[in-house]
């Protein structure tokens, strides 16, 4: 019965978080909703839709945008037309 539990959790998708960023988001000062929202945008980030994202973590669409906000205030996230790009995780523990 858990295994099936499992499975179905598991068929939903995933999302991959860096290591680097699960020990220093502290660092960053941003907590662990932003994270979330962060590492969404570092794996289905092609295409910004604060809608789409807000689906898909179950969160208010307008806390997506104030995460989206914040991220790029704290220079983690920089959006121009036809871009998204996020902040080079190498440089990470050194914030």
């Amino acid at each position: 019965m858990q295994t099936n539990k499992l499975i179905n959790i598991l068929s939903a998708g995933t999302i991959p978080l860096p290591l680097l960023l699960v020990r220093h988001y502290h660092k960053l000062n941003i907590n662990s909703e932003c994270l979330i929202v962060l590492a969404y945008l570092i794996n289905k980030g092609d295409i910004l839709d604060y809608k789409k994202i807000a689906r898909d973590l179950f969160i208010d669409d307008k806390v997506v945008l104030n995460y989206i906000n914040e991220l790029q205030e704290k220079g983690l996230l920089t959006i121009k037309v036809g871009t998204l790009t996020l902040l080079n995780c190498k440089n990470i523990s050194n914030h």
